[in-house]
């Protein structure tokens, strides 16, 4: 039996993960890679409803990451409107906060957030934890600025192709 190369699909909603179904569905049709998604957000619904899994976030949580998840709490109840699973959200804004902490400081990530929202967020640190566990042969994403791109940025600094 061929093994095939495991391809990393990552992708935040809409139009995001709608230009990547196609592209999984094609890699697996004709028998070039094995597709893997980090449904980001609200792309794990359309991702689910494919008939694809999909990974997010809260699969990637370590025992190390309660003050991660803490703040996740945080910032989920700031939240105007909730479209994610409670627990991915919390998850997926916890260790994206927890990475801008690590890389600035708690005082310039405040500020940070504060002045751009999520768009403040780049969290390589745990898209680089995501790709040393899964260990994928390629990452595939279309252009997002926060963790698509995080993704990307990670997977180059691993020699991986992307």
């Amino acid at each position: 039996m061929k093994v095939l190369p495991r391809v990393l699909m990552v992708c935040y909603g809409g139009g995001h993960v709608r230009m990547l179904l196609p592209v999984a569905r094609a890699l697996q049709d004709h028998g070039l890679a094995e597709p893997i998604f980090l449904g980001l957000t609200t792309a794990r619904a359309e991702v689910l409803a494919a008939d694809w899994p999909c990974l997010g976030f809260a699969d990637f949580v370590e025992p190390g990451d309660a003050a991660a998840l803490e703040a996740g709490e945080r910032l989920v109840s700031q939240l105007a409107t909730q479209a994610a699973d409670l627990k991915e959200s919390v998850a997926y804004l916890g260790l994206n906060w927890s990475d801008l902490v690590n890389e600035h400081g708690e005082a310039e990530a405040t500020r940070r957030y504060q002045r751009d929202g999520r768009q403040a967020f780049l969290p390589v640190r745990t898209l680089r934890r995501i790709l040393d566990r899964l260990k994928p042969d390629a990452v595939l994403a279309t252009s997002a600025p926060r963790a698509e791109r995080a993704a990307l940025l990670a997977a180059r600094g691993l020699g991986m192709a992307s």
